[in-house]
């Protein structure tokens, strides 16, 4: 008697461990008891396992027939959080692709510290009405290149990138002319007899010209007779470079460059008299008429001529054509420069930095200035130890 009392009360206190534990895994539709429960207990478990297959079906039907959410290995994500890891997605993709937009570069990029006497770099300004401080931040680096996006609106040369961030007030005159103007008149001295001296911006080498690229966005005809009235000021001064009677180039502080839409017949017309040159193609200067006279610049997209270079490294082909180009551009007397270079990450972009300068590119096109400038010093460092 006491045995089956003892046992009674074991397969009773088992089957409550059963219930019990089934009851903690609802979501489990065909738990098992560890020990064979008793008949009324079995009863009570086979309600309870319907009951939590009812419930797991009524989820299973409420996730499956909703618009707003899918299953990812066992787990139930909404349909906006899928969404937002696809974008984050494609964007970093094309972070790495394309390279950090230039339009960050206000951003993300740490301005330049001003110095009393920067030595100049060569630097070209890319997009440089970005900047915090339009052409001081350039000049307070180093750049020898500053580059601006100008629009014809209204007469006057409005400063953007994209029609859509023309903003009033934001003009050529007042972001480039007016303090460069300034500026030189600051550097130089004004005699009756003589006019102006043409001492350029760099107080480290004053013979050192300043290139002030125009990219025309409007249509060239009616733009650029308006870019040549506004340079008027400098042209009064002498501070422009040109081309004089004599059909020699004259270096003076300021050298006017135009690119974009601008129009090479425009630019060249005048045969006695040239203050502003021409940014010519650098993958096609061969049986062209491109030389010092009539341009400055030779220009190209780094993807286009080269291809892609993603490590940084460029291959057999892409550097023979390299050293084509710019043998070419500097049997012209012009400078040599790419556009749209690898600038991300940042180990690619220096090590791309490194090759273009070692191959003889003149200007280097830039978003960072205060990085490039960094790497320059460094690399003129190593230049000096190893004499």
């Amino acid at each position: 008697m006491e045995s089956a009392s003892t046992s009674s009360r074991r397969s009773s206190s088992e089957s409550t461990i059963c219930n019990d534990m089934h009851a903690q895994t609802g979501d489990i539709e065909h738990a098992q008891p560890l020990l064979r429960p008793s008949t009324s207990d079995s009863a009570r478990y086979e309600k309870g396992a319907r009951q939590s297959a009812s419930t797991t079906n009524r989820r299973a039907t409420s996730t499956h027939d909703g618009d707003d959410a899918l299953i990812v290995k066992g787990v139930r994500v909404g349909r906006e959080a899928v969404l937002c890891g696809v974008l984050l997605t494609t964007v970093t993709m094309l972070l790495l692709f394309l390279g950090i937009p230039t339009v960050l570069a206000r951003l993300l990029y740490r301005d330049s510290p001003y110095t009393a006497r920067p030595d100049p770099i060569p630097c070209h300004s890319h997009n440089d009405y970005w900047r915090k401080e339009p052409l001081f931040s350039a000049l307070k680096t180093g750049c020898i290149g500053i580059e601006a996006d100008v629009w014809l609106v209204e007469d006057d040369l409005w400063i953007a990138h994209e029609e859509s961030d023309l903003k009033r007030g934001v003009t050529f005159t007042r972001l480039y002319v007016d303090p460069l103007v300034e500026l030189l008149e600051q550097r130089n001295a004004f005699s009756p007899a003589q006019g102006w001296s043409t001492l350029g911006v760099y107080e480290s080498d004053p013979d050192q010209t300043v290139v002030l690229m125009i990219d025309l966005k409007s249509e060239s005809h009616d733009t650029w007779p308006v870019v040549l009235d506004q340079l008027q000021a400098l042209r009064d001064r002498g501070w422009l470079t040109h081309v004089g009677e004599d059909g020699h180039v004259h270096r003076r502080p300021v050298t006017v460059v135009g690119s974009g839409t601008s129009d090479f017949s425009t630019l060249a017309a005048n045969s006695t008299y040239r203050d502003a040159f021409f940014d010519a193609p650098l993958d096609d200067l061969e049986g062209s008429p491109y030389d010092a006279t009539n341009s400055y610049y030779a220009s190209v997209s780094f993807r286009k001529h080269l291809g892609f270079a993603p490590s940084g490294h460029l291959s057999g082909d892409q550097l023979a054509k390299l050293r084509r180009a710019v043998a070419e551009a500097h049997s012209r007397g012009l400078k040599a420069r790419y556009w749209g270079s690898p600038a991300w990450a940042l180990n690619v972009r220096d090590r791309m930095w490194r090759t273009l300068s070692d191959e003889g590119v003149d200007l280097v096109n830039v978003d960072d200035l205060q990085s490039f400038r960094d790497w320059t010093t460094r690399r003129r460092l190593e230049q000096a130890g190893g004499r």
